[in-house]
């Protein structure tokens, strides 16, 4: 298994290559006779032209001075269209757009006290910005206290569902952020837009309220060290049932969801005196570096 860790990357990565999918989908199929691998390698060739013709096409088109081959051959790569055509496009699509927001859940939400403070923090971080409505400061505007929340929202094409949602925790509200690199890990509380007037912010931007998880200083293992020879993994071990004070400055209790490196499986291990929480990483390999390992081998 260790070897396995180092040859192929995190968890993630084995059910997310390719060929893993297509073998859960084309079990559910009437393959014809056509068994013993052979209706997977000839996807799998047919993925394969599709990448060879996707890169002859974009060469094709830095070369040429024509504007009606130029438009012939956007409309080949599907780039005129209103979506992609098929794997590769979906796999450039999805490696673009890291954050994608799903639908609205509350088009006018109040915003708590606890948030009122934590937006103040953001739009104050570099200079006075804003100002609740009875400490007035001149030269700011007075804080917006309504956001726009939403019910999921998808990170490199994983959903992450916000634990108010559900009123409790949910694996796929478990992420985590580097800062410094230094990993944190935290429950996604909401996920929200935030107009402000007067700020300079992209109406559109996308951010996570969360609460921060308590690192633990101890390790459910004798040889502390051994993590170390496994970074693939991502473990970390947290205070059991621990989340940083909200009011501190430190983890910002609001951030851009694009500065979310990835989402955390969590369990507790109870083996331990004191239990304590344990986390693994569920990334991702990039699918443009998937793309890049299958044309250098063509």
């Amino acid at each position: 298994m260790f070897d396995q860790i180092q040859d192929f990357g995190p968890f993630y990565s084995f059910w997310a290559f390719l060929t893993e999918r297509l073998n859960k989908t084309l079990k559910n199929l009437n393959s014809n006779n056509w068994t013993g691998g052979r209706l997977e390698v000839s996807m799998m060739r047919e993925f394969q032209r599709g990448v060879q013709l996707e890169t002859a096409m974009k060469r094709s088109i830095q070369s040429t001075d024509s504007a009606l081959e130029e438009e012939f051959i956007q409309i080949l790569l599907g780039n005129m269209t209103t979506g992609p055509l098929g794997t590769i496009q979906d796999a450039s699509q999805a490696a673009s757009t890291k954050v994608r927001a799903g639908p609205v859940r509350k088009s006018a939400q109040a915003v708590d006290s606890g948030l009122k403070q934590a937006l103040l923090r953001l739009y104050n971080k570099e200079q006075p910005q804003v100002h609740l409505g009875a400490h007035d400061m001149e030269g700011t505007e007075t804080l917006h206290t309504f956001i726009q929340t939403y019910q999921h929202a998808f990170l490199s094409g994983r959903k992450i569902i916000p634990s108010s949602l559900h009123g409790r925790p949910t694996g796929s509200s478990l992420i985590q952020v580097y800062f410094d690199n230094v990993p944190h890990a935290g429950e996604v509380l909401y996920l929200f837009s935030h107009w402000q007037p007067g700020v300079n912010t992209k109406h559109d931007m996308l951010y996570a309220a969360v609460r921060w998880m308590v690192p633990s200083k101890y390790s459910p293992l004798d040889n502390t060290g051994l993590w170390d020879h496994f970074p693939e993994l991502g473990v970390e071990t947290w205070e059991l049932g621990a989340f940083v004070n909200p009011t501190d400055n430190f983890p910002p209790a609001i951030i851009p969801m694009s500065d979310i490196h990835c989402q955390v499986a969590r369990r507790i291990a109870q083996h331990t005196d004191p239990p304590m929480w344990i986390t693994t990483t569920i990334d991702r390999v990039c699918d443009t570096q998937l793309l890049s390992a299958l044309i250098d081998t063509l």
